[in-house]
């Protein structure tokens, strides 16, 4: 065999030799396979620019490779990046750049400083992984963060992530710093001398860099305050002494914010390889998330490592204590509008969806760009009921969003799960996925029962305003705490109607909804059916459930724990959810409500009074 293998190799040498001098029949046996292995390559690679060689991203893209790569389809390339600045540059220019990871502030800094043009039409987000801190690590003499104004702030490297919300977050306090541009190891040398005040440091808590400082360092983290301002961008966090125990007083806290890690992509048209090869990716992404996490990454507070040991099961998952993660969706609302993909094998793409902390998916439509506006619906309806109000927001300026309640519409209809703290959580989730500041949430009849116990479940930190349209709070059902409430008996006619015939009763019900059965009214046939339609596209026990839920719960203590602009619609005629019961006592429960009556309007004014209703929500985002 020794002396076989010289000659095997001479005899390759020769064979090359002689296909380069005119050997058409090994060429042409040679070039078709090697033309065939580049497509079948290329056509399956996506590329995914991560961070630096010690970073987390560049950890979290090797993973995205172990996890998803398969011979037969996907393969992951992790590249190297430098920041996620040019990560987003890299993604519109480079060739190669399929994805990238980036800190979520990205675009706002971009956009703030015209660094690169029509950035919001070209870049979505595909997914949220997990949020990182901001450290503000200074001296003891230093005595909050406004102190720091002209005195030297170490914020890491040009370009990097730190830098770049440092100076968001400077200029959005309106802070001037002498920034300084040092590696954070140098940075924190400079920090013990006295040399610099403080340094900025974003990272996952506990970060590395703060894990040798002694308890006796003279340093202490400082509280970044999250106003109105920041919580635009970021997410409101703080530390603890678990966290950094010789930093931060037993039994004390510090407050400070967060940024969530995101991968982002291109907005590649439909039907492009480009397109086809990202949509690939994000339905591997989405099959392949830790079902023990409800693919969100976190479970009870921990992160989970990540890749399991084999693809079978997510048996070897370890939890280990780190920072909070937001949701996975199926695919975000942005990319889905650009990127959505595209059927492979006979199957339909799937349609935007978040999925909730039980691993419930929840359909949304997302409409428009602007400050947000979400939406939450009636029984047994879906987000199709507020096409109107969605068309005419979006087409003022405003993003709509509107989801379908679990067990109804296009999301999953599971057998349990169908009551109202659930719908809270299904809509936290969807606002934390988004990543929604400042947003203005609308609720109609059982709707408003779930943005009213959101605010109360969640608080009001990303509520910038509210609408109880002919909303089921304070409570409908009379109790001894609601003597003027609704005898059971209503509701339980209810549930047999539903039980008996459900198809009739919708259609039966869709009268005094709309108050078709009053004299006069002018009701369209097709505004029935709508109503019918979308009824019958709920599940049985979906809807049966969902009866106890927007008849009995008692959302008195919800509403008066928020502290937001509220605008209080119903109409007086309303004979499914009487205004005495509704409207009138919310609005006196609430800290800053404005009552506005329609006379003579039933539950469904949406449709019956649009352009008056339209009007006033228009005004009151507005305000």
């Amino acid at each position: 065999m020794t002396a076989f293998r010289p000659m095997a190799r001479r005899g390759l040498l020769v064979g090359a030799a002689t296909a380069g001098l005119g050997g058409p029949v090994l060429a042409q046996g040679i070039t078709p396979t090697l033309n065939a292995l580049a497509a079948k390559a290329n056509s399956g690679t996506v590329g995914v620019i991560s961070g630096g060689a010690d970073g987390t991203y560049v950890r979290i893209a090797a993973d995205l490779a172990a996890v998803l790569d398969d011979p037969d389809g996907l393969r992951v390339l992790p590249i190297l990046g430098k920041g996620s600045l040019q990560n987003i540059a890299d993604i519109l220019v480079l060739r190669g750049v399929d994805i990238g990871i980036v800190q979520s502030d990205v675009l706002a800094y971009a956009r703030r400083e015209k660094l690169l043009p029509g950035l919001d039409s070209l870049i979505q987000y595909v997914a949220k992984l997990y949020d990182e801190e901001v450290h503000v690590l200074a001296r003891q003499e230093i005595a909050g963060i406004r102190d720091l104004a002209g005195k030297p702030v170490n914020v890491d490297v040009r370009g990097s992530g730190t830098a770049m919300t440092a100076s968001l977050v400077f200029d959005a306090l309106g802070i001037a710093v002498d920034a300084r541009h040092d590696p954070q190891d140098s940075a924190l040398e400079r920090l013990r001398r006295g040399e610099i005040a403080a340094l900025v440091y974003v990272a996952g808590k506990p970060a590395r860099l703060f894990g040798g400082i002694p308890a006796e360092s003279g340093l202490k983290l400082l509280p970044v305050p999250a106003g109105p301002a920041l919580l635009q961008t970021y997410l409101p966090a703080e530390f603890r002494p678990a966290d950094y125990p010789r930093l931060v007083p037993e039994g004390g806290a510090v407050e400070t914010i967060a940024v969530g890690a995101v991968m982002a992509v291109y907005a590649w048209p439909a039907a492009t390889e480009r397109h086809r090869k990202v949509a690939r990716f994000v339905e591997a992404f989405t099959a392949n998330s830790p079902p023990s996490c409800n693919r969100r990454g976190i479970r009870n507070g921990a992160r989970w490592t990540w890749p399991p040991r084999s693809r079978a099961g997510p048996a070897s998952l370890q939890p280990q204590p780190r920072r909070r993660a937001g949701p996975v969706p199926s695919w975000n609302a942005s990319a889905s509008r650009s990127v959505a993909p595209q059927p492979h094998g006979g199957r339909s793409p799937p349609m935007p969806s978040i999925i909730a902390k039980d691993g419930t998916r929840i359909f949304y439509k997302d409409w428009g760009s602007g400050p947000p506006v979400v939406f939450s619906h009636g029984w047994p309806l879906n987000s199709d009921a507020w096409d109107e109000q969605m068309m005419a927001v979006a087409s003022q300026g405003f993003r709509a969003i509107a989801h379908d309640r679990r067990g109804h519409g296009r999301s999953d209809q599971g057998w349990a799960g169908h009551d109202m703290d659930e719908y809270a959580d299904d809509l936290a989730s969807l606002i934390e996925t988004l990543a929604l500041q400042d947003v203005s949430l609308v609720g109609h009849s059982t709707g408003g029962g779930e943005i009213t116990r959101y605010a109360g479940r969640h608080g009001t930190g990303r509520i910038g305003r509210m609408v109880l349209l002919g909303a089921v709070p304070p409570q409908m059902v009379k109790s001894e705490t609601n003597p003027d409430g609704l005898p059971m008996q209503v509701f339980d006619a209810i549930r047999a109607g539903v039980m008996a015939d459900r198809s009739q009763f919708y259609q039966d019900l869709s009268g005094p909804f709309y108050g078709a059965n009053r004299p006069g009214a002018k009701v369209s046939q097709g505004l029935r059916d709508a109503f019918w339609l979308m009824g019958m596209q709920a599940g049985l026990k979906p809807a049966f459930d969902c009866i106890k839920a927007f008849s009995e719960t008692d959302f008195t203590a919800d509403l008066k724990r928020i502290d937001k602009p509220v605008l209080v619609v119903h109409g007086d005629d309303d004979q499914i959810v009487p205004i005495d019961r509704a409207g009138r006592a919310s609005a006196k429960l609430l800290r800053h409500a404005e009552l506005k009556v329609y006379e003579g309007a039933p539950h469904g004014l949406a449709s019956t009074h649009k352009d008056r209703f339209n009007a006033d929500l228009l005004a009151f985002l507005r305000s």
